[in-house]
């Protein structure tokens, strides 16, 4: 019972990251925003620092800038901040013995200033691994914030990291 309870939990989750992800790679992008505000539905103004999952411009590094696409930038933001948290990440001793592969699945804000901050572990391995995701985390650069409606944003990022132990 306990396995299957597990399993649900976990598909739930992987469904909620999912779907979070799809706003997030704005998978929508034909609907912009502003078509959404006009529509008949009533929206409430959003404050810019609660973290939203649906920007108009996802936050950027340089390097990123340039792209249009939101699931394009996203994409090329993951691989900057893998390759961040991957560069400073250092495997626990008593982990080398191991050989595998774990994911990770680390959530964090963009802040209105761009700067990364409330790292939490959303699907974690162990308590050794977590914690030294957390600490790599924190080496993550700023970057060019996400704006939604013209208006520096908050943003929820959800990225899952992948730990390779040989």
């Amino acid at each position: 019972m306990f396995n299957f309870t597990k399993k649900i939990k976990l598909l739930i989750l992987f469904l909620t990251i999912s779907i979070s992800n799809i706003y997030a790679l704005g998978k929508y992008k034909n609907e912009s925003y502003n078509t959404f505000l006009n529509s008949d539905s009533t929206v409430e103004s959003t404050d810019s620092l609660t973290p939203q999952i649906w920007v108009d411009n996802f936050p950027s590094y340089p390097i990123c800038s340039d792209i249009q696409d939101n699931s394009e930038k996203f994409t090329c933001v993951s691989t900057e901040i893998k390759n961040q948290i991957l560069n400073n990440f250092i495997i626990p001793e008593s982990e080398l013995k191991k050989a595998k592969s774990v994911l990770i699945i680390l959530s964090f804000v963009i802040d209105t200033e761009g700067n990364p901050r409330n790292f939490k572990i959303v699907k974690g391995i162990n308590s050794k691994l977590d914690k030294e995701t957390l600490r790599a985390a924190k080496f993550i650069k700023p970057m060019i914030p996400g704006t939604n409606l013209n208006q520096p944003t908050s943003v929820l990022f959800t990225i899952p990291i992948r730990i390779t132990i040989k």
